[in-house]
């Protein structure tokens, strides 16, 4: 089950319960040492699957580019991985093509999620600053560009990054979902966002309070 929050601020998380209801009688509670040796032959499992698909449909791919999203039952998405050059980042824009929740986020190279409880490891669409034009801009690196919708690789120069569309009328698969993806040096990100996206140390505090706010809010109302 993924719970897919556009608005962190007002949304509630699903819950989730089992009920057994038929069947034949439960087997007795497995023992913490029986859990214990159980989650480390998952762990295992695990982690070999997950390298195997990053190093087969991640890694194989040009770094710094994203194709155009495939359609998959819950919306669309595209993945790649990012290497950035001392000094840079990504710029890259998204057409939302109609859906309702846009998510972009960054991983380290082995897909772990990088922070975005007290960082900006990934931002969806309600959380952005948005242009008139209805396309969503971001930049994506280590160092803090001074634009409001910077996604926070936490100090990491490569990695992972996925993009995700659900929800709403989108069109049709081959839509130019992504419109521009570029490698461009720190100095020149401020320039390629309108004015209303610049923000100062002190604004950038302030978005991160509000971020860990509306977090802590999810898990006191679950």
């Amino acid at each position: 089950m993924r719970d897919a929050l556009t608005d962190w601020e007002a949304q509630e998380p699903l819950s989730l319960s089992i009920e057994r209801i038929s069947g034949p009688e439960a087997a007795p509670a497995p023992t913490d040492e029986e859990l214990v040796a159980r989650a480390v032959a998952i762990a295992a499992r695990l982690g070999e699957y997950w390298l195997a698909w990053d190093n087969e449909f991640i890694f194989t791919k040009t770094a710094n580019q994203l194709d155009q999203p495939r359609i998959r039952p819950f919306g669309a998405a595209v993945s790649s991985h990012y290497a950035l050059a001392e000094g840079h980042g990504l710029f890259l824009v998204i057409d939302p093509v109609g859906s309702e929740y846009v998510g972009v986020e960054v991983t380290d190279p082995w897909g772990v999620t990088r922070p975005s409880v007290d960082a900006t490891g990934g931002l969806n669409n309600s959380q952005l600053r948005l242009d008139d034009d209805g396309l969503l801009r971001y930049w994506i690196g280590p160092t803090d560009p001074g634009v409001h919708n910077w996604i926070d690789t936490g100090r990491l120069d490569a990695g992972i990054m996925v993009v995700r569309w659900q929800g709403g009328a989108m069109r049709a698969e081959g839509s130019d979902a992504v419109v521009d993806m570029r490698h461009v040096p720190l100095a020149e990100a401020a320039g390629l966002f309108g004015a209303g996206h610049a923000v100062t140390a002190e604004e950038r505090v302030q978005q991160l309070e509000r971020r860990q706010a509306s977090f802590e809010r999810r898990l006191r109302s679950a």
